[in-house]
C-alpha cells in the first residue's frame, strides 16, 4: 500500500534537519515536540505490512498520471474533473499540470462531501426504519 503525505515548507525543513543529526552517525538525536510529531506521520503508515510512504510537496506540480496516482483515480475520471472545474490546472503545451496544493484541496473536499453523503444515508435510513 502506498500513502501520500503532503508536506508544508516547515515540515521538510524539520525532516531535513532532523536528517542531517542522522546522516551524521549520532547515535541520540534530540526531537523537538514538533520534530516527533512529523516523524510519527511519517513513520507510522511504514508499521503496515509492504507500506511505501511518499511525502508531496505542497508546492510540486504533478503530472495527470502522478495526480491520479495519489487520488486513485484514472486518469480520464481524473481529467473530466479538471474539464468541469472541480481541480485547477494549467498547461503548457500540450502537458497539463496540477499543483499539489490543489489536489490535496479536492481531496479533502471530496472526503468531507463522501462523508456529508453517507450521514445522509444514515438519517434517512434510521427514518425509515431500516437503522436501529
Amino acid at each position: 500500500m502506498t500513502t501520500y503525505i503532503f508536506i508544508g515548507k516547515e515540515e521538510l525543513e524539520e525532516l531535513r534537519a532532523i536528517w542531517r543529526e542522522v546522516s551524521q552517525g549520532k547515535e541520540k538525536i534530540s526531537l523537538s515536540p514538533e520534530g516527533a510529531r512529523i516523524l510519527e506521520r511519517y513513520l507510522s503508515p511504514l508499521s503496515q505490512k509492504d507500506a511505501v510512504v511518499v511525502a508531496v510537496p505542497l508546492e510540486a506540480r504533478l503530472t495527470l498520471e502522478g495526480a491520479a496516482q495519489i487520488l486513485g483515480v484514472s486518469r480520464p475520471h481524473l481529467h473530466k474533473l479538471m474539464e468541469e472545474g472541480k481541480i485547477p490546472y494549467h498547461q503548457e503545451g500540450s502537458w497539463k499540470y496540477i499543483q499539489a496544493q490543489d489536489l490535496l484541496e479536492y481531496k479533502e473536499r471530496a472526503l468531507e462531501e463522501g462523508l456529508k453523503t453517507l450521514r445522509e444515508l444514515a438519517e434517512e435510513a434510521q427514518e425509515l426504519g431500516l437503522l436501529p
